[in-house]
């Protein structure tokens, strides 16, 4: 059974292959400090393979200025790989979507009318 798997993240890079593209795309997790202030507490890392046959159906994604804002619908399974750092194996998770929905987010909410109630410094995305 897959998962479902729905977020907004960041393009960072299209990777072309003979089968197929990946789109590499960062999550950031956002927590709010003890002093109320949203901070970046780390990334969760994610490919989102487009298959040849689906390239018409994305196009607007595989042509999209890097870096872009995307919101992705689709199914999901969990990666990792092995890193060696400071002489130190790690394992680095990632997620491997096959989407059935991909948008570009067109407006940041600092943009849109009519204004917000929050303060968008505060807001976790």
């Amino acid at each position: 059974m897959a998962m479902e798997l729905e977020f907004t993240g960041w393009l960072n890079e299209v990777k072309d292959f003979g089968w197929g593209k990946v789109c590499k795309m960062t999550h950031q997790i956002r927590k709010q400090n003890a002093q109320g202030v949203w901070e970046t507490v780390g990334r969760d890392y994610v490919d989102v393979v487009i298959e040849s046959k689906e390239f018409d159906n994305y196009k607007h994604i595989l042509n999209a200025a890097i870096p872009t804002r995307v919101h992705v619908v689709g199914n999901t399974k969990p990666q990792a790989y092995e890193v060696t750092r400071d002489g130190e194996r790690q394992v680095q998770p990632f997620l491997k979507v096959w989407p059935s929905a991909m948008e570009i987010i067109e407006k940041d909410l600092a943009n849109s009318s009519p204004k917000p109630t929050i303060d968008l410094e505060d807001a976790p995305f």
